[in-house]
């Protein structure tokens, strides 16, 4: 159908936030005009998923079709980023403030990590996905004055959550599928991958950047991302998107941001020092 089209054409236009950033930060480029762009971009479509995830149920769910589902889905995202902002001014920075002046470290950090999952929560109780919530909850935390300290001790798990995720896909694809359909896979990442790398590092150009560093931002988005994953993953549930078809774009996004966008990004670092002084 055109709605299963277009929220797979809107998961594969994401990219991939963590893969760039790390990637960039093990090989010392998180300060080059490419890095900043590709992680500009990946923000900006992160954002923008929030907005397409409370639509997703009115446009591919039992209760789709017309204008109604649509108003009534935007209101409950803006009744619910209502709330958060709400609890980010007025309730967070306080109980951030009590947990921190008791001086322990443990508690604060689970203060945080259960503030977040409380907002999850909250989110799907509220009939949105448990990823916005996730989503939200960070967004929160972060207008805190105590925001760095939060990113202080949330840094030394991200590896771990992000071999997490990685496991996680593993675990949702069929090797099965995965191999009689070997050959549409590699198209896939293929197109997916020139088509997106490519329409970036023109953009890149446009804008003004040299050609290692266009190229550069573009290997960085060429993937698919993690968000795709989540799309895909509740767009199945709400009966968008076939199992066969989820199956072959879940393969597609774990082979693009596990292997072929670290791999491009390497081979596009520049070879003399980094360019962020002289852009």
């Amino acid at each position: 159908s055109g709605t299963g089209l277009l929220v797979v054409g809107f998961a594969m236009a994401l990219s991939s936030t963590a893969v760039s950033i790390k990637s960039f930060q093990d090989m010392g480029q998180p300060d080059s005009p490419g890095a900043r762009m590709a992680l500009g971009v990946a923000i900006f479509q992160d954002l923008a998923v929030i907005l397409f995830m409370v639509l997703l149920p009115s446009l591919v769910g039992e209760d789709s079709g017309g204008a109604g589902p649509i108003f009534q889905a935007l209101g409950k995202g803006v009744l619910f980023l209502g709330v958060c902002w709400g609890l980010s001014v007025y309730v967070v920075p306080h109980l951030l403030h009590a947990v921190a002046v008791s001086g322990s470290r443990e508690l604060f950090t689970v203060t945080v990590v259960g503030l977040c999952a409380a907002i999850a929560w909250g989110a799907n109780w509220f009939g949105l996905s448990l990823a916005l919530g996730a989503f939200a909850g960070g967004l929160v935390v972060s207008e805190s004055i105590y925001s760095h300290k939060v990113l202080a001790d949330v840094l030394p798990f991200k590896d771990l959550f992000l071999t997490v995720f990685f496991v996680s896909v593993g675990l949702l694809i069929d090797l099965e599928v995965v191999m009689q359909s070997w050959w549409m896979i590699g198209l896939g990442v293929l197109g997916i991958v020139a088509v997106k790398g490519c329409v970036i590092a023109m953009i890149a150009r446009r804008l003004g950047l040299r050609l290692k560093q266009a190229m550069m931002a573009g290997a960085a988005l060429s993937s698919s991302g993690e968000f795709s994953l989540v799309l895909l993953g509740r767009a199945s549930e709400l009966g968008g998107v076939s199992s066969a078809v989820e199956q072959m774009l879940l393969a597609c996004t774990a082979v693009s941001m596990a292997l072929v966008s670290p791999l491009l990004i390497t081979a596009c670092v520049p070879t003399s020092a980094p360019e962020s002084a002289r852009a």
